[in-house]
């Protein structure tokens, strides 16, 4: 099951985007409780609307919404913005429709696999580097391209994994250190690395352009919150 959440006023973003796969109640019902718009990601309409919620702003090619909880929205007078472009994802009409500002997804890991593939494709094509959190039923990740930093017992897993070509100066914190690793899709990767308790920092090379995403267990979500604002 999802991972408990765990309340402090310190968690802060700005929007949180809700995407067609699973998504659980509890989480929604906590960010909504904390006052934080909730964007409709084309089906996470549904989720929204069945946890008793009301979206703030409903958008994407709205194939997958139920036309029937999409005119509950437009009757409450809540904006259904249709975005009729096949070449990009949902999540990248969100993206684009909000280009600032830190958002946690939830929706986007769980489920079909292509469609958690898609979504790191998005976040690095739509400007979503660097300010999503996406959280999931197992997982927690966000894409980075530049350094991180954030605290972690010991024991806790940390993944590294590559999207693109990408090189790494040092790290600190990590039971295998990532100092003079070249990564790579198909060639080498650092999944199920673990923390060695206290910070944990990831630093590539000065001249690495790449993008890896950063991947913890989903109930460790808040270390990721911290490595996203401290970027």
């Amino acid at each position: 099951g999802w991972p408990a959440v765990q309340d402090s006023q310190i968690y802060q973003p700005d929007y949180i985007f809700v995407g067609g796969g699973p998504v659980d109640a509890e989480h929604l019902s906590y960010w909504a409780d904390k006052g934080k718009a909730l964007i409709a990601v084309d089906g996470g309409l549904n989720a929204i609307r069945e946890a008793g919620l009301w979206p703030s702003y409903v958008l994407g090619d709205l194939d997958s919404a139920a036309p029937a909880h999409l005119a509950e929205c437009r009757a409450a007078g809540i904006e259904c913005q249709f975005h009729d472009d096949q070449n990009s994802t949902d999540l990248e009409k969100a993206l684009r429709a909000y280009p600032e500002g830190l958002i946690v997804g939830l929706g986007f890991l769980d489920g079909r696999m292509d469609h958690a593939l898609a979504a790191l494709h998005g976040l690095i094509k739509a400007g979503g580097v660097g300010r999503v959190l996406l959280i999931g039923a197992s997982d927690a990740l966000m894409v980075a391209k530049g350094p991180v930093r954030f605290h972690l017992p010991a024991g806790r897993r940390v993944s590294i994994v590559p999207l693109t070509p990408v090189s790494f100066a040092c790290s600190a914190g990590l039971t295998w250190a990532l100092d003079g690793l070249e990564m790579e899709i198909g060639q080498q990767g650092g999944t199920s690395n673990a923390a060695s308790g206290g910070d944990v920092v990831i630093e590539p090379a000065n001249d690495s352009a790449g993008y890896y995403a950063l991947m913890l267990a989903a109930s460790d979500w808040p270390a990721i919150y911290q490595a996203l604002t401290q970027t």
